[in-house]
Formats: C-alpha cells, sequence, structure tokens
C-alpha cells in the first residue's frame, strides 16, 4: 500500500468537490525531516492559480476538508506559509509497518502490474574476458528487473552476446599464432580446461588486437578471418530455423574445418565461463540471443525494405533525412551485417516472442549514438515497442580510466580479488581467516554492486579499493553490517511475540526510525518508476544510519517490557527492510559479518 496515494485522492478529491478544479496527480513530497512532515504538498499554490486566492488562505480550507473526508490517522496536518505538511499519528504508522510485515506486502507494489516487460543487459561477448564494464552493465540491468517484477510486472531478463565479430577473428588469429609459435598444438588447445582455455583467449585478443592495429597485413588476415567466422556461425541460425540471406566467400587463407574448432571451442567455453560469472552475481537469463542469429534477420529487414539504401557496396539508413540523426551503415562493403543490422533482427525477434509493454536495454555510454538512431529506426519499421536505452558511464580511479597491465580493460576478477584484499585488511582483527575467506568474495561483489547503484545511471564512478568496504561510510558493506546487526539483536532476543503499545511515546529516535520505515512502499515505487536504483540505495543507507543511531543510543533489550517490545519491533521491521531492499539492489544479506 502507498501511503501518498492515499493522500493524493483524498486531495483530488477535495479540489474537484470545493472548488470544481481536476488535479489528477497533486504534488507530494516524501519525508524530508519532522520540520516538513512527514509528507508535504504545495497543491495550495497549484491551486491558487487556477481559483484566484491566496496560497495560504486556500492551504486552510484546504487541510479542513482533508481531515473531514480523509480514511487516514493524522497526528496533525499544519499550513506553513501555504505548505501542507502532514504528520500520520504513530498509531496508524505502528498499525501500518505492522500489517506491511504480517501480510509480508512491505515495499511490493504493482505499479507495472500486467506489463510485461523485457530487461537486456550484462551483453558479454564470448571470446573476450568479462571486464568491469560487463559488471556496470550487469549491477544496473539486474537491480531494475528486480525493481520492475517488484511492482508486479512479468520479467524476462536478456542476454545478448556477439558471438561474431571481429573481435572473434582477433582472437582466433591470436590463438592460430601460438599454436604456430609452439605454444601449443591444435588439440592441445581444444583439449584445454575451461580456466586456461579463457586465460588463452584473454592472451590471444590482447595479441590480435595489437596486431590488426599495426600491421596492415595482419588486419587483412582478419578481416578474412571475420568473413569466415561469419559463414561457421549460419549453421547456429539454421539451428533455430532463421532463413541465410547472407553469402560469405570461402578464405583462401584459413582452414574451414580448423576455424570451425576453434570457433566452436571459445564459444561454448566462453558461455560457461559467463554461466560460472552470473552465478555468482545472482543473475538468471530466461532467454539468450545472438549475434549470427539476429545478424541473418536484421540482414533480410534491411535487404528488404525500402527504408534503407545503397551506398558506395554498403546498405544504409540515411538518417540525415530525419531532424537529429546520423548516417548508419548497416551491411558494410563485405556483406556483413553492423551492430545496427544485429540490432533491428534483435529487435524483431523480442516483439515476436514476447510483445513487451516495455523493452529496456542496458548498454555502456559508447552506443548511446548507436541506439538515438536504431529505436528511430525501429519505429519507421514499425517494430517499436516502448523501447528505452540506458546507457552508463565508466568506473575510474583517480588517476583516470582503469586499465589492466596490457592496457586493455580491466577484468571483474581483478578488481574483486582486490577489494578482498582490502577486506582481508580491514576485517582480519574481527573474524577469523577462514570466516573471512568464505564471505570476502559476497561482501567483494556487493561492495562493488552498491559503488555502482548508489551513484545515478550514466554518471562516472571513482573507484577507491582502500574505501569501498567501509564499516563508516556509505557503502554496500556498511549496510551489510547493519543488517546482521539487526539480525543478531533479533536472535539475542530469542522466539518472542509481542504485544506493542501502539500509544506509548516514542523518543526522537524512535520517532524517525518508523517514520523513515513507513516510506520504504513509497521510494521502491518511485525507484522501479524512475528505473532509479540509486533512490533506494540512498534511502537503504539513510535507515541504516537511523539505525546504528538508535542501536547506539538506545538499550534495546530493556528491562521495561513496553519499551523492548517497541525496540524490536523497529529492529525487525529495519531487518526486513534492509533484507528486502539489498535484494532489490541485487546484494547479498549476510546473516553474519
Amino acid at each position: 500500500m502507498l501511503i501518498s496515494k492515499e493522500i493524493k485522492s483524498t486531495i483530488s478529491e477535495v479540489c474537484l468537490k470545493h472548488f470544481q478544479q481536476e488535479v489528477a496527480s497533486p504534488n507530494l513530497e516524501l519525508y524530508k525531516g519532522e520540520k516538513f512532515g512527514h509528507f508535504s504538498s504545495s497543491i495550495a499554490y497549484e491551486l491558487s492559480k487556477k481559483v484566484g486566492k491566496n496560497p495560504h488562505n486556500l492551504a486552510d480550507i484546504l487541510i479542513e476538508e482533508i481531515i473531514r473526508n480523509s480514511n487516514l490517522s493524522f497526528e496533525k496536518i499544519e499550513n506553513v506559509n501555504g505548505f501542507i505538511n502532514f504528520y500520520l499519528s504513530n498509531n496508524y504508522l505502528f498499525n501500518f509497518l505492522d500489517k506491511e510485515i504480517d501480510q509480508n506486502t512491505l515495499g511490493k507494489g504493482n505499479l507495472f502490474e500486467h506489463k510485461k516487460v523485457l530487461v537486456e543487459y550484462t551483453d558479454p561477448n564470448p571470446f573476450k574476458l568479462f571486464h568491469i564494464g560487463h559488471f556496470m552493465t550487469n549491477a544496473l540491468g539486474e537491480s531494475s528487473s528486480r525493481l520492475i517484477k517488484n511492482q508486479g510486472a512479468d520479467v524476462v531478463n536478456i542476454c545478448y552476446q556477439g558471438d561474431v565479430g571481429i573481435h572473434i577473428a582477433k582472437t582466433i588469429l591470436g590463438l592460430l599464432h601460438f599454436i604456430n609459435e609452439g605454444k601449443y598444438s591444435l588439440e592441445e588447445f581444444l583439449n584445454l580446461n575451461n580456466e586456461s582455455t579463457i586465460k588463452e583467449l584473454g592472451d590471444a585478443y590482447v595479441w590480435g588486437s595489437k596486431a590488426y592495429s599495426e600491421k596492415e597485413e595482419e588486419k587483412v588476415k582478419i578481416q578474412d578471418l571475420n568473413n569466415l567466422i561469419f559463414k561457421i556461425s549460419q549453421k547456429l541460425a539454421l539451428e533455430n530455423n532463421i532463413e541465410l540471406v547472407n553469402e560469405y566467400l570461402d578464405s583462401k587463407t584459413f582452414d574451414y574445418d580448423t576455424i570451425e574448432k576453434i570457433y566452436d571451442k571459445g564459444r561454448k567455453e566462453s558461455l560457461d565461463y559467463f554461466e560460472n560469472i552470473y552465478y555468482k552475481l545472482g543473475t538468471k537469463f530466461q532467454d539468450y540471443s545472438f549475434e549470427s542469429t539476429t545478424g541473418e534477420i536484421g540482414s533480410k529487414i534491411v535487404k528488404e525494405s525500402p527504408l534503407f539504401e545503397a551506398s558506395e557496396g554498403a546498405v544504409i539508413w540515411n538518417g540525415k533525412n530525419y531532424e537529429n540523426h546520423n548516417i548508419q551503415v548497416l551491411i558494410n562493403r563485405f556483406g556483413i551485417p553492423t551492430y545496427g543490422a544485429k540490432e533491428i533482427g534483435l529487435n524483431l525477434l523480442k516483439k515476436q516472442k514476447y510483445n513487451p509493454d516495455l523493452s529496456l536495454i542496458f548498454t555502456a555510454r559508447e552506443q548511446e549514438f548507436y541506439f538515438k538512431d536504431l529505436i528511430e529506426i525501429f519505429r519507421q519499421l514499425g517494430l517499436s515497442q516502448q523501447t528505452i536505452h540506458l546507457p552508463h558511464g565508466e568506473l575510474r580511479l583517480k588517476s583516470g580510466k582503469m586499465s589492466s597491465r596490457t592496457g586493455e580493460v580491466i577484468t571483474l576478477d581483478e578488481v574483486i580479488n582486490q577489494i578482498k584484499e582490502h577486506i582481508v585488511i580491514n576485517f582480519s582483527s574481527k573474524k577469523d581467516q577462514k570466516f573471512l575467506e568464505g564471505i570476502s568474495e559476497k561482501i567483494a561483489i556487493s561492495a562493488l554492486k552498491y559503488l555502482i547503484l548508489k551513484n545515478s545511471i550514466g554518471s562516472n564512478i571513482i573507484y577507491e579499493p582502500e574505501k569501498i568496504v567501509d564499516l563508516n561510510g556509505n557503502t554496500g558493506t556498511y549496510l551489510q553490517y547493519t543488517y546482521a546487526r539487526c539480525r543478531s539483536v533479533l536472535k539475542k532476543a530469542g522466539a518472542f511475540d509481542f504485544e506493542l503499545n501502539k500509544d506509548q511515546e516514542l523518543n526522537p529516535q524512535e520517532k524517525e526510525l518508523m517514520i523513515k520505515s513507513s516510506m520504504f512502499n513509497e521510494v521502491s515505487f518511485q525507484a522501479a518508476k524512475e528505473l532509479s536504483p540509486s533512490t533506494l540505495a540512498t534511502y537503504l543507507y539513510d535507515i541504516a544510519k537511523s539505525f546504528n543511531s538508535f542501536y547506539n543510543d538506545n538499550k534495546i533489550l530493556d528491562e521495561n517490557v513496553e519499551v523492548k517490545d517497541l525496540r524490536l519491533f523497529l529492529t525487525l521491521v529495519t531487518s526486513e527492510i534492509l533484507e528486502k531492499g539489498l535484494y532489490l539492489l541485487g546484494m547479498e544479506p549476510l546473516e553474519e559479518l
């Protein structure tokens, strides 16, 4: 239940009945501190423009009518220079929180009820390592998916992966170089385990990328190899009953069977490697799409639609014919579908399989340029459901962009291992080594997720490994620590069945904690509506600070039964909010830290 919805409904009814004015969604601010009320509204100012009366006088009339018509129990409603501040009674807040916990509806809503929503995120490419950019996309997509599902949506999580493309040709050329240099034979490579294979793919990609940029003859080889890989990958489209519309020439340099064996090995091992990472991150995809399939679907559309035109051996969409758009090459001069053509194919596939009400796509900011044009192309083709592209920024060091020793983007494993080192340093005096080893990865992953999620989508983020697990700062570890503290108190109390005196006086810290707790439904609703995990992250940090202040200054297991029951209730509510909130952020609550 949303308390704000009840208040807004009453305000709208009063405006219509008393002033004959329709106000569908009156302004209502959430709690910002006791002096501003639990909720506050500037409706009197909005109404004054329509009826020509003084806002202060209007506020008095509105307050009188709201009290008369509302089903809510207010301690008071006050007029502060025309702004209306609503204060709910302690008894009402007790009953509200008690009911939400009892019915297991705390934090839940129905904003997206009866809606089919696709969330595409993470999207790592086979033959490359899982880097920190993939993690950022995963963290934002996973949390947004959970927030939307929590509001009643039928959510389908989709991972879209580039199993064709120049990156694979670079990697395979690198592998061939290692084979020719005697690092291993083809058969030895094909028999490597997953961990060894992934390492070799990473090294080969670095070698191939350098060769592509520095040696023209190697660049030509990679382009030829890329063409052959597209040809090999067509078997995957056929397996999915996709019509083949592209024709690729045989290579005069590379042996088809050899490249096919390397391609099949690398693709399979990459996908297995990614699945292990998804498991650690708490991600489950309901569907996977691949460029080997969408490239054929998109190419067919591009070749058959009059919307596109031939240009210098390529096929393009001339965005210059439309305001604020650019030319997009969809099939290049080698006859290979580009990023855009594949996205067109993916969009059609999504529509045919799911026909969603909303389709979300999370990528790095570099792709923002493409999606501005692609969404317009989707619209012109009549494929467009409501598609929203959500690009994220970069994770940076204070000194600049994060890079590994090779100059490539740093991998997730490198970052997690670095954070784990700081966990051991920070916690070694508090916990034994074996315990730390068991939970350090979970803490590290959650700490990194929170660093990303507490910032608005699209912003660049400064990564400071020495601060990311600070138990006294705005960190994911602080939230996990507060949750563990709540659970520890509840365990110490043992089994309890309290009878709350809902009319007892509350001290300022108890009152603040209860008011902030009653905002959880509002915040989770707002975070889902605005696709803003940072809104929820900010709230959880705020309530964690309030609980720790309450904990430090009040004896929870007090001798006075009424006081003890009240404080245990507030501890239980905080525990529930942190557990559900951490889940919605894609983080793991820990019973002990």
